[in-house]
Order: C-alpha cells, then structure tokens, then sequence
C-alpha cells in the first residue's frame, strides 16, 4: 500500500502471490505498507530490513481498510493487527 500522501497513487495496492518452491522474493521501499496472507498453516515467513526492530516505532493500518478483496471467509487476525487503525486515520511518516 503506498502511504505517501503527497503521492498520486497514495492508498493504492496490489497482491502478489510469492511460493517458496520459486525462490520468490519481494523488495517494498520505503513509503509503503504491506501485509500477508498465509494461505497454508505452519507458514514462516523471512524479513529482511534496513533497521532494528522498535516497539514505539510499530504501527500498521487495517487490514480492511485498503480495499483489498481476501476471498477468505473467516480469517484469521492476530489482536496486534485488528487494533490498527483506518488508512484514512493512518499519520504516514511520508
């Protein structure tokens, strides 16, 4: 989800479905949001990123808010990710 307000696709998203079995990665830059959707149990999943972890500094925005279509009946959501607030409540950084 690109999060930068001043940015003519602010708010917009797209999905991509990443296989392990591929070797599949995917790069998201500074100024954008993402989320996933394990679609089998005992899913890992690897981060790689520019800085350390902060807690004062993880926040998010809900899941429901940016329009994606799921195509899952009953999901389900951690209670960290169902407290985020709406995109249009999100303070982006950016």
């Amino acid at each position: 989800v690109d999060i930068r307000k001043s940015s003519e696709t602010y708010g917009k998203c797209f999905s991509m479905e990443l296989d392990a079995c591929r070797g599949q990665y995917l790069y998201i830059p500074k100024g954008f949001a993402h989320g996933f959707l394990s679609l089998e149990d005992n899913t890992i999943v690897n981060y790689a990123q520019t800085s350390g972890y902060s807690k004062e500094h993880d926040y998010g925005i809900a899941y429901n808010s940016i329009g994606f279509n799921w195509n899952i009946n009953q999901p389900i959501i951690s209670g960290r990710d169902l407290a985020f607030e709406p995109l249009e409540k999100f303070k982006s950084p950016f």
